[in-house]
C-alpha cells in the first residue's frame, strides 16, 4: 500500500492492491485541514479540456492534478504486476469529489474499467461534466445522506450538477 500526499494541500490518498478482487484501490481523504475547506469552497467552473461544455470545480481539479503524476506512477506499478486487475476510486467529500474526477482521469489514461463508489460527494461540475463522467466510468455510485450539507454544494444556482 501506498500513501500519496501533497504538503501544499495535504490533498491525499492510498493507492493498494487487493487479490481478492483483483482491483487496484485508490481511495482519496476528505477535507482534512482549514485550505482543504477554502478550496471547496472556490466555486469558480473551468474548462475541462476535452469534454466540450463540461465545466468543473477549478479547486478539485487542481487538487487531483498535485498528485496526479504519483498517482499514475503507483497505479501503472500495479498495472504491471496485476495486468487484469481493474481500478475502483473511492473516497469521501472532497475526496468523493477526487475520486470522481480521478476515476475519469485514470480511466483516459489506463484505458482499464475503473468504477467510483463515493460517499458525500460535493457537486464536481456542470451537467455536461457530470454527464461525461458518468459515461465515461464503468461504474457511479454516490452515497449520501439526505441531511449531509455536502453534497448540496456547489449550488445547482452556481450551475452545478450531480
Amino acid at each position: 500500500m501506498s500513501h500519496i500526499t501533497n504538503d501544499i494541500t495535504v490533498a491525499s490518498c492510498f493507492v493498494a492492491y487487493f487479490p481478492r478482487y483483483n482491483q487496484i484501490l485508490v481511495a482519496f481523504r476528505g477535507s482534512a485541514n482549514i485550505q482543504n475547506w477554502i478550496e471547496d469552497f472556490n466555486f469558480e467552473l473551468v474548462p475541462y479540456s476535452g469534454c466540450k461544455g463540461c465545466e468543473v470545480h477549478v479547486g478539485f481539479l487542481e487538487d487531483y492534478r498535485i498528485i496526479e503524476e504519483k498517482v499514475n506512477s503507483k497505479v501503472a506499478e500495479l498495472i504491471k504486476e496485476h495486468p487484469s486487475a481493474t481500478i475502483l476510486a473511492t473516497g469521501h467529500s472532497l475526496g468523493g469529489a477526487l475520486s470522481a474526477i480521478g476515476g475519469l482521469r485514470l480511466r483516459q489514461k489506463f484505458n482499464k474499467q475503473v468504477d467510483v463508489h463515493n460517499f458525500g460527494c460535493p457537486r464536481v461540475g456542470n451537467a455536461a461534466m457530470a454527464q461525461y463522467i458518468s459515461s465515461r466510468t464503468n461504474s457511479l455510485y454516490r452515497v449520501v445522506h439526505h441531511k449531509d450539507i455536502v453534497p448540496h454544494l456547489p449550488p445547482e444556482s452556481y450551475l452545478y450538477h450531480h
